[in-house]
């Protein structure tokens, strides 16, 4: 059976994916440095530790496995991170993965499905965000993803290769048999929960003088298991055809403030959240929120496990676990 190369799978969303892939019977190799992936969390899938700009490798795994897909999921993927240190970003972001897709090309491999970013749409104008929205990223970040996605657009036209970018907006939640098992969290959700559980004293709330209801940035939450299933799609419509290299947009479809976050999480924890207001942060829109009809045409797909409640439960059990880690 052909082979999946996941790349960076040894991450949380990486993992998520993989492990979705393999409850399906496909046969799955995960390439990963390390540097911020935990190979507890891939479950006895095959990993080989290593670079995608380490064309040699790359080139020996895609024809020592026979490998036809490729999920492109490597990526430095902090804002805050990309704005200080924009070199790293655009070497590990754009440098790198087009050095990964001329192997795959020279390799033959049929299907690349990118794992992209809403921060491609930098500070949208109107809300929901359609895949057609004007382009303007704010940060290396997302400026380093949307420079791939022409990328990809411009050889998919030229080579036939099959291949599609997802855009995702706020991945949350957990699959329980997967876990978490980041050392530094720096994404919302996570945070408000180590302050719930007493493994911080605050939650620092980065701007509260946004122009949205409460004053709080307002971002689109949705589970990660709906990304691994949104990512199974993807690739079935690759194999059997071949659609234009093209964006689509992963999210729930709805936005919530940071205070409305928090009190959600107060009301599924049980316990106060105490909170420092702090300035907003450089790279930070006010407001992301998805429309995913296009996913729901081209890859028939919905949200099933992204109420708010039912993601900071997923996370909140993890947390409270006493094996946890």
């Amino acid at each position: 059976m052909p082979t999946v190369l996941l790349t960076g799978a040894a991450g949380y969303i990486g993992s998520h994916v993989a492990f979705r892939l393999r409850e399906l019977g496909e046969e799955v190799l995960v390439l990963d440095n390390l540097s911020s992936g935990h190979r507890e969390t891939l479950k006895g899938a095959r990993l080989v530790v290593g670079d995608i700009g380490d064309e040699a490798l790359v080139r020996e795994i895609l024809t020592t496995h026979h490998v036809q897909d490729v999920v492109h999921l490597a990526a430095m993927v902090s804002v805050p991170e990309s704005v200080a240190r924009p070199q790293l970003c655009y070497e590990t972001n754009l440098v790198k993965s087009i050095r990964l897709l001329e192997t795959c090309l020279g390799c033959g491999v049929k299907t690349f499905l990118f794992s992209s970013t809403a921060a491609v749409y930098g500070n949208p104008s109107k809300i929901p965000v359609t895949e057609d929205s004007p382009l303007d990223p704010i940060s290396p970040y997302g400026r380093s993803k949307l420079a791939f996605e022409w990328v990809l657009e411009d050889y998919a036209k030229t080579s036939g290769l099959h291949a599609l970018c997802l855009r995702y907006f706020n991945a949350a939640g957990l699959e329980p048999r997967v876990g978490d098992y980041r050392a530094e969290r720096a994404h919302l959700i996570p945070v408000i929960l180590e302050v719930a559980a007493g493994k911080r004293k605050v939650l620092e709330v980065f701007g509260t003088d946004y122009p949205t209801r409460d004053g709080t940035a307002i971002r689109d939450y949705f589970d990660v298991r709906d990304i691994a299933e949104a990512h199974v799609r993807a690739l079935q419509l690759l194999r059997k055809s071949a659609p234009p290299c093209r964006a689509i947009n992963l999210g729930a479809g709805q936005g919530l403030t940071v205070f409305e976050v928090v009190a959600a999480a107060q009301e599924v924890t049980g316990r106060e959240i105490p909170i420092k207001p702090s300035p907003r942060r450089p790279g930070d829109p006010v407001a992301l929120v998805a429309d995913i009809s296009r996913a729901r045409e081209l890859l028939d797909w919905q949200p099933s496990y992204s109420s708010i409640a039912s993601i900071i439960r997923s996370c909140w059990e993890w947390e409270m676990r006493p094996q946890r880690g």
